[in-house]
Formats: C-alpha cells, structure tokens, sequence
C-alpha cells in the first residue's frame, strides 16, 4: 500500500481540463456533491474493498476528484472509495481534474458512472434526487441542468417531479427495478385532491393504492416479474374514471346542507373503489335529502308568516335608515366657498344669515363667560366671503329664484353693493323686530331691537304669499348660537316665496334653523356650517325631526 503522495501529468492537451494522477492520502478525500449515487450498500462496499484488499487499487479505476483547499472532493468512484477505507488503505490514485465548471463536474460523474463495466447502475431515485438537489440546493435552471447532462428539458421537470411526487411504494418499486419512468409517469397521472374528497381518498392515496394493485397481480408464478407500462396506464385510466365518477357525484349534490359531507363520509367508511360503490353512496345521500326537503317544507309553510312579517320590518327599518341619511346628509360641515357648488342646481331660495363683519362677542355677560366668537366675522373677510358665496351661487340657482340676507343696518350698504355685483337685483330692505333688545353699547346708543334682511332676486319671482316688510319672530331652539333666527320668522319668508317641493339654500346655516323650517314646510334643503358644534346640533335637529315624519307617514 502506498503512503507517499506522487503525481503524474495525464491529458494535458485535453480542451476541457488539466488532468493529473495523484496518490492522496484517502484522509483528504470527500465526496463530492455532485456525485449522482447517493446511495451504496454495505454488501457492495465489502465485496469492492475484498477485492481491492487482494488485487490492491487498479489505477486505472482510479478516483476523479478536483482540488478545494488542500482537500479532495471525489466526483466519480464513491463507492471505490469507501471499498478502500473499509480495505485499509491509506492512500488512493486520483485523476485529479483542474479548471472543471461544476457543469463539467456533474456531466463527467454520469459518464463514469456510464461507461464503467465494473459499476451497478445509478439507481433512478439518486438520479431523481440529485436532479432535484442540482435545481433546489444549488439554483441551477432545469435548461442548465439539462444542459450539463445530456438530457432534454422535459426529462428534468419530469425527474424533480418524480423526486418530490412521487409515493414512497411507487419509489420502492422503482428501486427494486420493477419500476421505470415510463410507470412512474403513469402513477402521477393520478389525481384524487379533487376539493372535498380528501376524506375519502387524496392523491398519494389513489396513487399507492394504484401501485399495489399492479404489483398484487404480479406476484406468485410472475413474483418479480416487471409488469408493462400498458398494465399501469390501464390500472391508472381506472382510478381516474373512479374519481370523476365521485367528483360528478359530489358536484351533483347541493353545496348548502350536510349532504356532500355525508356523502363523502359513506364514501370514507365504506371504502368505495368501484363505481357501483359510488352510486350506492350517491342514493343514499339523494335519498335521506328527500326526506329531509318534505319534513323542512311542513316547518317552512309553519315559519312563513313569521318570516314575512320579519322581512317587511327589516325593511321598514332599512327605510328608515336610508331617509335620516338622506336627510342629514343634505347639512354639510366645511367652509361654503368649497361645498357651495354641490348644492342643487336649480335652487329656489338662497336664505341665509351670514357672518356680518362686526366681529360680534355679546357684552352682556359679566358673571360667566362669553361665547366664542362668530367664524369669518372680521369685515373683511366677511365682506368677502359673502362676495365668493353669492358669485357661486348665482349660476346655481332657477331661473327665476330669491336671495333674502340678514344683515345689520350698518353694514347693509356694503352687503346691498356686493348683492348686486354677484348680478341679483334688490327688492326691497325688511325688518325683523326682535323680541328683545341686543347689548351693543349699552352706555352712548339706543337698544337695538331690529336687524335688516335684503330682499334679492335673480329673473323675476313672484311672491307667494305678499306680507308686510316689517316681521315679528320670536320662536327660538335655545341652542345657545349668539346669531340663532326664530323658526316662526324664517316660515314666514320661506312660505312667501316657495311652493312644497321648492329647494332652499343656507350656507350658513349654524344650527340649522332654516332647514328645519323647510323642512317643516314641505320644501327640499341644502345646508353648510363651518363650526363643528353648530353642525353636529344641526344634524341632530334633523335627525329628530327627520324620525317623527317618518313615524307619522309610515
């Protein structure tokens, strides 16, 4: 036995390697991943090692490796190897191959295992295993695997399938040689996952089954016998033909209710493997169904009366439900220069109470505290805002339509100004008295009692009901809004100049007393409030009286 390493250079001229012989102590030697036999038996390790005991290492059987990092990682002759360390050999020759890409390498690790009359066969399921470790473990493409050995790309798919597929019984046969691909083929053809069926047979099921039904027919006088791909395609066009007949028979059955279920239970217990066996199992279920349909229609005709009634009241609540919606969503909290534009085209009445540009905080109170100031209450901005609201407005509105702005005495000549320049024309200047007087200054000027509104129109509207210019209203919600108008004088001017069925517009409707009042009246609203606390009274205002009219009409 030799110890001592030596070499010698073989090939050199070769185009795809430099070759050297080398004798390598066998401590240094691997094996290589990308060796396709995986699997060796000891009897064929002990029977290759008493030979090489009595013959010593043929060099030209010697072992292929490359070089990685002072160690030997053998790619061809694994089994060769592991007969050395069971002889006791210290040292193995090595054709030692440089510059090889790994494709190289696993190409050359087939043909030895090819061309060498010495071998065994690679047994498919190391074939199929390395294939799937190549494409898995290494990133390979299946293009790239076949490239390196020798094969066409649909025989690489096939092989990782086989590896990852295929059932363990199916795989032991194949080992055993009883199988090759061409049956294995067949057995993956089967498919028993249909959605549903698992409970009665699943795919590995169907296809271990299928195996053990080709190999039954096979044993005694054939025992060991290989049986013919034909065999297994016929047996697995059988269990094909028996699954699509359990399919059709579970499809035919209703979704809703146990009887799928049951029916794929009777298939499980009864271990149904015929057709006839799926029928019996089928009228059964069809059978049990039937007699549960006429029992329910007895307890359905029972519950009808009762279902009706609970479905006009849903409905009746879903009305209810859809018209506050409909209601409260016609109030709209944001600033009116941006959601002016979503009220109805064509609108009546634009009636509105709009900051007035006094910046007003009541003085009256001393003891408690004061309210927030009005939004957009400097003048000019006030003075501006009304000029954006009414420009916007006015394309919006009938031809024939009324603009009513409350406003204050100081600042109606401005206001009348900008009416105008937005393209109304002025009617007239009314007077709200007010029940009582308002603070302003409550030491150099007389109590004021009175507000103005100005009376606008676009086209020519006539009146509906003519009232006098001077009006009295007192009827308030006590919603502690510094600026709230009473109810009982905004139906006064929403009755003199709509009809039931009219649209109103306030964008600044605060707590939302115009719309309530249109409401009241028969007549369609649009509202806008900037301040959240207005506009959630508002909305709750309307709710309420939104659920009384329902109450009253239904």
């Amino acid at each position: 036995m030799q110890s001592a390493m030596s070499e010698s250079l073989l090939f050199s001229d070769a185009p795809e390697a430099h070759v050297v012989l080398r004798d390598v102590p066998i401590e240094l030697c691997d094996h290589s991943r990308f060796n396709t036999r995986k699997t060796r038996t000891h009897e064929r390790i002990e029977v290759l090692g008493e030979r090489i005991r009595r013959n010593g290492f043929e060099r030209t059987r010697a072992l292929w490796a490359v070089e990685i990092d002072g160690r030997y990682e053998v790619f061809a002759g694994g089994t060769r190897l592991e007969a050395a360390r069971h002889a006791g050999f210290t040292t193995v020759p090595i054709f030692v191959h440089e510059t090889l890409s790994d494709e190289q390498i696993s190409r050359k690790a087939d043909e030895d295992n090819e061309n060498d009359e010495y071998h065994e066969p690679v047994g498919l399921i190391d074939v199929w295993a390395e294939c799937h470790r190549l494409w898995k473990d290494e990133g390979w493409t299946q293009r790239r695997i076949a490239d390196a050995k020798g094969w066409d790309e649909r025989q690489v798919r096939s092989r990782i399938r086989f590896h990852t597929a295929l059932p363990d019984k199916a795989r032991r046969a194949t080992g055993d040689g009883l199988f090759d691909e061409g049956h294995d083929e067949a057995i993956l053809s089967v498919s028993g996952d249909v959605a549903g069926l698992s409970p009665w047979l699943t795919t590995e099921q169907a296809q271990t089954e299928l195996v053990q039904e080709v190999l039954t027919k096979h044993r005694g006088s054939t025992a060991g016998i290989k049986p013919t791909v034909k065999v297994v395609r016929d047996a697995a066009k059988r269990w094909k033909s028996l699954i699509q007949a359990a399919e059709d028979a579970y499809r035919s059955l209703p979704e809703d209710g146990p009887w799928r279920e049951q029916f794929v239970d009777l298939l499980a217990t009864n271990r149904a493997r015929t057709e006839s066996a799926i029928n019996t199992a089928l009228n059964q279920v069809v059978d049990a169904k039937r007699r549960a349909d006429e029992a329910a229609a007895t307890q359905l005709r029972t519950e009808a009366d009762a279902k009706d009634q609970e479905a006009q009241e849903l409905r009746q609540k879903q009305a209810r439900l859809t018209y506050l919606q409909a209601q409260t969503s016609k109030v709209h909290l944001g600033d009116a220069r941006v959601l002016i534009d979503q009220a109805p085209s064509g609108f009546d009445l634009l009636l509105t109470d709009p900051p007035y540009g006094v910046e007003f905080r009541s003085h009256r109170r001393v003891t408690s505290r004061k309210k927030d100031a009005i939004a957009n209450d400097g003048k000019q901005e006030a003075l501006s805002l009304l000029s954006d609201i009414l420009v916007k407005s006015y394309p919006l509105m009938a031809e024939h339509a009324t603009c009513l702005i409350f406003t204050s005495w100081r600042n109606e000549p401005e206001f009348r100004r900008i009416v105008e320049s937005a393209g109304f024309t002025v009617r007239g200047s009314l007077v709200w008295v007010k029940h009582n007087h308002g603070s302003g200054d409550l030491t150099g000027a007389f109590a004021p009692r009175h507000e103005r509104i100005i009376h606008a129109v676009k086209g020519n509207p006539k009146l509906i009901r003519r009232c006098d210019d001077v009006l009295h209203g007192k009827d308030k919600q006590d919603s502690q809004h510094p600026h709230e108008k009473p109810r009982d004088l905004l139906r006064q001017l929403i009755e003199a100049t709509t009809e039931p069925g009219n649209v109103v517009v306030d964008p600044f409707c605060g707590t939302g007393n115009v719309l309530l009042e249109a409401y009241s009246l028969g007549r369609d609203f649009f509202g806008i409030e900037i301040d959240d606390t207005w506009h959630r009274i508002a909305e709750e205002s309307l709710h309420r009286l939104a659920e009384e009219r329902f109450e009253l009409e239904s």
